[in-house]
């Protein structure tokens, strides 16, 4: 059995805190540490979690595969052709009311 682990929340607790603490990335590389075998992020249009600047840092810092689980538009379509994930999921975002 393989194991990735979703870091969003960890994003979403420092875009909460309005600060660059806790790091997406460091947790990424934790998770490795660890022995996790990928990395999930969820690049969202609204960019309530990861951020277009954390997905160029997971790719040229993690070791694992990434998955980068994203909306289908033409801009994140764009970022996922540049970073090149091993895995990529497309979602719809819905809006919720």
């Amino acid at each position: 059995m393989r194991l990735a682990i979703n870091i969003d929340h960890v994003a979403t607790l420092r875009n909460a805190r309005g600060e660059n603490e806790p790091d997406p990335v460091q947790a990424a590389l934790l998770c490795e540490e660890a022995g996790a075998e990928g990395i999930v992020c969820h690049l969202r249009e609204d960019r309530r979690h990861i951020k277009d600047d954390d997905v160029r840092r997971l790719r040229s810092t993690i070791n694992k595969k990434l998955d980068l689980e994203m909306a289908a538009t033409e801009e994140i379509i764009g970022i996922a052709m540049n970073t090149k994930p091993e895995l990529l999921p497309l979602f719809r975002n819905a809006v919720w009311n």
